[in-house]
C-alpha cells in the first residue's frame, strides 16, 4: 500500500513539474515579429482573436509561408530561427507534408539546412527579464526556469515559474527571503486534427486588441483552467472553466458560512474562420460563487444557454457577460474589434431599471507600409468602456476580477482610449515606434464600491449621467519605443515617453506632467539547436 501512494505522488509530483504544447506568454520578444508578418498575409492561418499562441501552431504557419519578398525574409528567419526545434520536430514525423513544405521554404532560405531527426521529446531552459522603471525607480528581475516534454505528437506537459523580487500594491503572495515566486504556466495538453484539450495554469486571450482585449486580456494573471477546442470545417466551438481566487468575504453576515468566497467562470464561444481571412467569434461567459460554492452544474454544460439558465433558477446570483469580436484579414490590411455587454436595461418599471447599460466597444486597425512607406506599420486604436461594467452591485466575488486585477480592460471601466502607433522596421534586428494616446478616465474603478445614483430617481424622471462619469482626468501621452535584438537569445528595449494631465488623480483644475523612462533585457538560454 506504501509502494502504491509512493509511485502515486511520484506521478503527480512529475506531471506537476514538467507541466504543457508550449505557449508563449503575453509578454514574449516572438509576437510582434508574428503580428508583423501576419498582417502582410504570410501567417494567415494563426489565429489572433484566441491566444496564447503555441509554439507549434506558429512552426505549422511558418512552413506554410511558399514565397517572401526580400524586405520581409530577414523578419521570416528570426521566426524560423527561434521555432527551428519545433520545425525539426513537424519534419520528423510520419505526415510527409511538413518535410515537404519544410524542402519548399530551405528554397528561398538559401544555406538553411535543417536535420530532420530531431524530436525535441525535452524542451528546457531560463529565461530572465531585467527592467529599470524611471518613474519608480526599482530594478527589477525575473527569472522564468521552464521544462517541457512532448509525447507522440499529441500529448506535451510543461511548466514554467517566475522568481521576481518586486511585487505591485496589487500582488496577493507571500515574499520568501527576499523574493517572490509563483507557478506562471502548468498545463497538459492533448491535440489532434479536430480536437485541442488543456487543463492546468496558462493564459486566456480572447480578442485582437494591440492595447488590450475587453472579454479576456493579456492584463489578468494566467488561470486555472480546463479547456476544449472543437473544430469542424471552419467553424469552432470552444468551452472552459476557471476556478478564480478567493475574495473575502465583506459582508458580515456571511462571515457565519466561510471567511471567503470561492468564485468560478465558465464560458463558450463559438467562431467562424473563413478563408483564414475573416473570423468572427460570439462568446458567453458567467462569474459565480459565494461562501462554500462549489461548480454549478449546469454551467459546466457546453451547451447551456446561461442565461436562461439563470433566469429560471431562484436564488442563483451571477455576473453574465457576452462579446463579439472580429479579426478581418485584408491585403496588408487588418481590421478588428469586440463589443461587450456586461448589462443591458430593457424594462423601465422600477428605479433599479433606470441602471445605464454597461457596455464595451474596441475597433483597430493595423495598415502594413502606409501609403508605400515599405517596412513600416500603422496601428489605430479606440477604446471606450461604459462605468459600472466588469463591476458588480451586490455580490463581491462576482467582481470580474482574478488576483485583483482586471480580467477585461487593463484600464478598467468608465473611460475613453485613443491610440495611434507608427512602427519602422530597419531589418530584423532593430525597429522604433512612435506614439500617441489620449485617454479620459472617469472616477471609481471594478475594484470600488457599485454607483447605485439612479435609485435616487423615478422612472418617470428618468436617470442620465454623462460618460466618463464623474471628475474626468485628461491625459496626453507622447512616446517612443525601440527595441534590438543583437543576438538569438538577447533582447534589449527601451521607451521614453512625455504624459501631461488635466484634472490629475480626479482633482479638478489640477494639471501636472511627468516623464517616464525605461530600459529592458531579455536573456535566454537552454533553447535546443
Amino acid at each position: 500500500m506504501r509502494l502504491r501512494l509512493l509511485w502515486f505522488f511520484i506521478v503527480v509530483l512529475l506531471l506537476h513539474t514538467l507541466q504543457a504544447q508550449q505557449t508563449l506568454p503575453p509578454y514574449h520578444w516572438a509576437n510582434p515579429y508574428i503580428e508583423y508578418l501576419r498582417v502582410r498575409g504570410y501567417l494567415s492561418t494563426v489565429d489572433r482573436s484566441q491566444r496564447p499562441y503555441d509554439r507549434l501552431q506558429i512552426a505549422r504557419a511558418l512552413l506554410k509561408v511558399d514565397s517572401l519578398n526580400q524586405a520581409d525574409r530577414s523578419v521570416y528567419k528570426v521566426l524560423y530561427t527561434e521555432f527551428k526545434p519545433e520545425i525539426n520536430y513537424l519534419a520528423s514525423l510520419k505526415d510527409e507534408r511538413w518535410s515537404r513544405l519544410l524542402k519548399n521554404v530551405q528554397r528561398f532560405l538559401t544555406g538553411e539546412r535543417l536535420s530532420e531527426s530531431d524530436k525535441i521529446p525535452i524542451d528546457g531552459g531560463v529565461f530572465v527579464l531585467g527592467q529599470w522603471d524611471h518613474s519608480t525607480n526599482y530594478l527589477n528581475y525575473q527569472l522564468h526556469p521552464y521544462l517541457g516534454l512532448r509525447w507522440n505528437d499529441h500529448f506535451y506537459v510543461y511548466h514554467q515559474f517566475k522568481i521576481f523580487n518586486h511585487a505591485g500594491p496589487d500582488y496577493i503572495g507571500k515574499k520568501f527571503s527576499g523574493a517572490y515566486a509563483y507557478s506562471e504556466q502548468a498545463y497538459l495538453t492533448y491535440s489532434n486534427d479536430w480536437l485541442q484539450a488543456k487543463i492546468g495554469r496558462d493564459w486566456l486571450q480572447i480578442g485582437s486588441g494591440h492595447k488590450g482585449q475587453l472579454l479576456f486580456s493579456d492584463n489578468s494573471q494566467p488561470f486555472d483552467q480546463y479547456k476544449f477546442d472543437l473544430s469542424v470545417y471552419n467553424f469552432r466551438f470552444s468551452f472552459w472553466g476557471i476556478r478564480l481566487n478567493r475574495r473575502t468575504i465583506k459582508d458580515a453576515s456571511l462571515r457565519r458560512y466561510a471567511n471567503n468566497a470561492n468564485r468560478y467562470i465558465n464560458a463558450h464561444r463559438l467562431s467562424y474562420n473563413w478563408k483564414n481571412r475573416y473570423r468572427v467569434g460570439v462568446s458567453e461567459v458567467v462569474v459565480y460563487g459565494g461562501p462554500n460554492t462549489l461548480w454549478e452544474a449546469a454551467y459546466l454544460n457546453p451547451l447551456m444557454f446561461y442565461y436562461a439558465y439563470n433566469v429560471n433558477t431562484r436564488g442563483l446570483a451571477a455576473n453574465l457577460l457576452y462579446n463579439v469580436d472580429w479579426d478581418l484579414l485584408f491585403p496588408d490590411m487588418e481590421v478588428y474589434g469586440e463589443f461587450l455587454l456586461d448589462d443591458f436595461q430593457i424594462e423601465k418599471k422600477v428605479p433599479s431599471d433606470l441602471e445605464p447599460n454597461e457596455l464595451g466597444l474596441q475597433a483597430g486597425l493595423k495598415w502594413a507600409d502606409p501609403l508605400g512607406f515599405k517596412e513600416t506599420s500603422l496601428l489605430a486604436e479606440y477604446t471606450q468602456i461604459r462605468n459600472r461594467t466588469y463591476n458588480a452591485p451586490i455580490n463581491d466575488w462576482e467582481k470580474y476580477l482574478h488576483r485583483n486585477r482586471v480580467i477585461g480592460y487593463y484600464l478598467g471601466n468608465n473611460l475613453e482610449d485613443g491610440y495611434l502607433e507608427i512602427t519602422r522596421w530597419f531589418g530584423a534586428r532593430l525597429r522604433a515606434s512612435l506614439f500617441t494616446e489620449y485617454l479620459l478616465q472617469g472616477e471609481g474603478s471594478v475594484a470600488g464600491p457599485f454607483n447605485t445614483d439612479y435609485n435616487n430617481y423615478t422612472v418617470q424622471e428618468g436617470y442620465n449621467e454623462p460618460f466618463p462619469y464623474g471628475i474626468v482626468q485628461r491625459e496626453l501621452n507622447l512616446g517612443l519605443y525601440l527595441f534590438y535584438r543583437p543576438g538569438r537569445f538577447i533582447n534589449f528595449e527601451g521607451r521614453l515617453s512625455h504624459t501631461r494631465f488635466c484634472n490629475y488623480e480626479h482633482q479638478r483644475g489640477l494639471d501636472h506632467q511627468e516623464w517616464r523612462g525605461m530600459i529592458g533585457v531579455w536573456f535566454e538560454i537552454g533553447k535546443k539547436e
